[in-house]
């Protein structure tokens, strides 16, 4: 029986990797040269960093987070003024950068993913081909103990980010790995494949909708396997298959500055924004989205 299921799922994959090629303009062959490497076998990797681009995205961060701590200041004097929900959704670049220091940040993203070029193999698309959004994670306290955790604070996998693999980039810039500070969690695809997703039986509704996939039997079996995002550290995560957590923070007087970069293949939800002009494609992408998920194979 085991057997049959891992041949499912590998049939499956198959399947849904040449329609993401279709359906994306993709090449098989880029997607080929990725098997074995880091983010195909773990979801994951630590990419290289040029000096200067490290130097610069330190500089340019460094702006931003004093543009925080004037918006906190300007508040509540630092003590709990939320920049926005942690592990919900993230700030807009705009909100505490200018059109100068974003065009800065956006410089040197593409220079990293140049210096990263199995990034775009992963995904089978040359970097021109890719769309880049740089977010913000920029929070302070939130909340006062997990019990409390809410939406993406859970474990879940972003299932409308992208179809088949998406990757995001991160750079934790004022953070510190541990719970009371906001770190962020993820949880390798050696642990909980790509083509595995968590049983509904035993996994009511209700739960779902207030802790996501958090307290499942599978992500707590996996957590002995879960990694922590380091600071100053730039991660790659496949966050459409591998499970992970935005993380609370509980410190006071702590704002977390994290730099993000969700890097998309050309296909995807945001392309479909425009409900009347786009209504036959939206419907076609977002029920092969559904049809990838319905059929990773159910595991506890």
């Amino acid at each position: 029986m085991e057997k049959k299921v891992g041949y499912n799922g590998n049939f499956l994959d198959k399947i849904f990797r040449l329609i993401y090629v279709f359906w994306n303009r993709a090449s098989l062959k880029k997607l080929e040269i990725s098997n074995g490497d880091d983010l195909d076998l773990k979801g994951f990797k630590e990419l290289k960093f040029l000096e200067k681009d490290k130097q610069a995205l330190d500089d340019q961060l460094k702006k931003v987070y004093q543009n925080a701590e004037a918006a906190v200041d300007f508040y509540n004097g630092k003590s709990a003024h939320n920049l926005s929900n942690v592990g919900n959704m993230p700030l807009s670049l705009e909100s505490l950068a200018t059109k100068e220091e974003i065009e800065n940040l956006s410089k040197i993203t593409k220079s990293i993913l140049l210096s990263n070029p199995e990034i775009g193999e992963y995904l089978g698309l040359d970097i021109s081909q890719l769309s880049l959004e740089l977010t913000l994670l920029c929070n302070t306290t939130s909340q006062k103990s997990a019990e409390r955790k809410e939406g993406s604070q859970n474990f879940h996998r972003d299932i409308y980010h992208s179809f088949y693999r998406g990757i995001k980039i991160f750079y934790a810039y004022n953070y510190k790995a541990d719970s009371d500070h906001g770190a962020f969690l993820f949880i390798p695809l050696t642990s909980i494949p790509a083509n595995v997703r968590p049983t509904n039986k035993g996994y009511d509704r209700s739960k779902m909708k207030e802790r996501r996939f958090d307290l499942h039997p599978l992500i707590v079996n996996a957590q002995p396997e879960t990694q922590v995002l380091q600071e100053k550290v730039l991660t790659a995560i496949d966050t459409y298959n591998a499970f992970h957590s935005g993380g609370y923070i509980t410190t006071p007087n702590f704002i977390r500055l994290i730099f993000q970069v969700v890097v998309s293949p050309p296909q995807t939800p945001n392309k479909f924004n425009n409900i009347t002009e786009r209504h036959l494609g939206r419907i076609i992408y977002f029920n092969m989205i559904r049809m990838r998920n319905i059929f990773r194979i159910p595991k506890r």
